[in-house]
């Protein structure tokens, strides 16, 4: 039986800051600001996470331009789930596991 695939649009983010962990024993707060960093989802084009999706599919259909979707409340929690699988390694494959021939010198931030 084949899988069906699911329809997505991109959501792009700008990544405007980082706040370190505030924990007590980590007395400096340096607020990293990147620049030009765009973060891209990809949401499912469906009415539970994108508001506008009858529109857009709409321009695609139409070859028109293509507004920039309107998150519902379900798909802004669909984006920020991503991001924190993303972050705490909940979502990494074995694509990016370590070489084991290479030494990872950067797994101690004991200094």
């Amino acid at each position: 039986m084949m899988a069906t695939k699911i329809l997505t649009i991109p959501v792009n983010f700008v990544w405007s800051q980082i706040t370190p962990d505030p924990r007590a024993y980590k007395p400096s707060a340096p607020i990293l600001v990147p620049q030009d960093i765009v973060i891209v989802i990809e949401v499912p084009l469906d009415k539970e996470y994108v508001y506008n999706v009858s529109t857009i599919l709409e321009h695609q259909l139409g070859n028109q331009k293509v507004p920039s979707p309107l998150l519902t409340p379900k798909g802004m929690q669909y984006c920020v789930s991503v991001l924190e699988d993303a972050m705490t390694n909940r979502a990494v494959s074995g694509a990016f596991e370590a070489d084991p021939d290479v030494e990872n010198t950067n797994t101690k931030w004991d200094n």
